[in-house]
């Protein structure tokens, strides 16, 4: 199938589909909070092993960017993280550059928030998140200063709702049809997909070049195209794409 014939699909599937993640749940447009479409800027795609590890994260408001600047102080002051042993990354180069003097990182620590009363951000209280031992992909965007202590864990934080795939509680959701899919991507085929998701810039610039990589992927293997997440995700990049006024000779290796 031609990368022009997968956006269209995706299209058509928007059409008949319920409303997008982001309308549905009244999030703002990201690439970290619901069903991933592109990558953000500075992003890394990770391949990682829980550990049985859960203890208190130091949560300054001036370690933190972005809204995680606006947490509430009786919110930050019992933050946890859960700690992870990283399999694979992309960038690839992010491993070695975020280590110890360059020696590279084998772990790091994520901590999961969840939306409190009055929509304030809270992080969990009890360490159940991710069963120890599990393989699962995650997206994570910088959240924090880095740190120049030596030999620092690198830490991030994310909505544990929604990552990492495919163990967070509010995945299933991002289902389109009242059906549970039975077959999903493993955890390694996600970051796969996610190492190849183009940038929101990207995506906004020119659809159909910026998704070739993921779309090629799709079809490189003959059950990719119906596992979940894939349909979801062509249904949202088809209407970003516009592919019904997409023209026919749009596919793999053409300029637009």
């Amino acid at each position: 199938m031609r990368i022009h014939d997968l956006l269209l699909l995706g299209a058509l599937m928007a059409g008949q589909a319920h409303p997008a993640w982001g309308q549905r749940a009244g999030a703002p447009e990201s690439g970290v909070d619901g069903l991933v479409r592109f990558r953000g800027e500075g992003s890394v795609a990770l391949l990682a092993s829980a550990t049985s590890y859960w203890g208190p994260v130091s949560t300054r408001a001036e370690e933190l960017l972005g809204d995680f600047r606006y947490l509430p102080e009786y919110a930050r002051a019992r933050a946890q993280g859960q700690r992870f042993e990283v399999l694979v990354s992309s960038p690839p180069e992010w491993m070695e550059a975020e280590g110890e003097g360059g020696s590279g990182v084998g772990s790091f620590l994520a901590v999961p928030w969840s939306f409190g009363p009055g929509c304030a951000e809270e992080g969990w209280q009890d360490p159940e998140w991710v069963t120890p031992g599990d393989t699962v992909a995650f997206l994570l965007t910088p959240t924090r200063v880095r740190s120049r202590e030596e030999g620092a864990v690198p830490v991030f934080d994310v909505l544990g709702w929604h990552q990492p795939y495919p163990v967070a509680e509010l995945i299933p959701f991002w289902r389109k049809g009242p059906e549970a899919n039975p077959l999903w991507l493993t955890p390694r085929e996600f970051y796969e997909l996610l190492s190849i998701l183009p940038t929101e810039r990207a995506l906004r610039a020119n659809p159909g070049v910026a998704l070739e990589p993921a779309l090629e992927w799709i079809e490189a293997e003959l059950h990719r195209r119906s596992a979940f997440p894939v349909p979801e995700l062509l249904a949202e990049w088809g209407q970003a794409a516009g592919a019904p006024g997409l023209p026919d000779d749009v596919g793999p290796g053409d300029p637009s």
